[in-house]
């Protein structure tokens, strides 16, 4: 084989190649470039019962001294934005229950893909009761300190199957993509 045929040679195999390369790059590693934000919507406080009365001299309850149960509602919107060209297909919402069991979260509809340039807003309301005086009870005009531990794992897949993941964490607000599943 002289040098000219071993050039020619090279030239055909890296002309297969590189188009196989790029078919399979696109196949199994681009796909959606979704990212997850949590916005604090509002916060309410209602008395449920009084669980311990302080009585003045004639028994009536004074209910600045009295320990009230109260029932702290937050409600957060979530924001997921697909931030590339490709489609996102049946995207799935995950986070440890265990760990949250007061909390609800609507369904992101697994059906609907999210298109380029798309958002989906989903709601999510965390609950609390709080044994406290009146006076001491928690503000729900600010988050809890608990929701700075949630994490929030975004699966979805792009049009050849290839499945992508975006892992949000709550404390640092920061959302990590990634084609390998996170430890979660």
């Amino acid at each position: 084989m002289n040098k000219g045929e071993l050039l020619a040679l090279i030239g055909v195999i890296i002309a297969v190649c590189i188009p196989i390369v790029i078919f399979l790059y696109r196949r199994y590693f681009v796909g959606g470039f979704l990212t997850i934000k949590v916005d604090f919507s509002n916060g309410l406080s209602a008395p449920k019962d009084v669980i311990q009365e302080h009585l003045d001299n004639e028994g009536f309850t004074i209910r600045d001294k009295s320990i009230v149960r109260h029932e702290l509602t937050w409600t957060y919107k979530i924001t997921i934005t697909n931030n590339s060209d490709n489609t996102a297909y049946f995207p799935r919402l995950l986070y440890k229950n265990e760990l949250f069991p007061n909390i609800t979260i609507e369904n992101l509809e697994e059906l609907k893909p999210i298109g380029s340039k798309e958002s989906v807003v989903i709601k999510v309301k965390f609950y609390e009761l709080s044994d406290t005086l009146p006076t001491q009870r928690k503000r729900t005009s600010e988050p809890p300190k608990d929701f700075d531990s949630l994490e929030l794992l975004l699966e979805y897949y792009n049009s050849n199957h290839a499945k992508f993941y975006t892992l949000y964490k709550n404390n640092d607000k920061i959302n990590h993509q990634s084609k390998l599943k996170p430890k979660f």
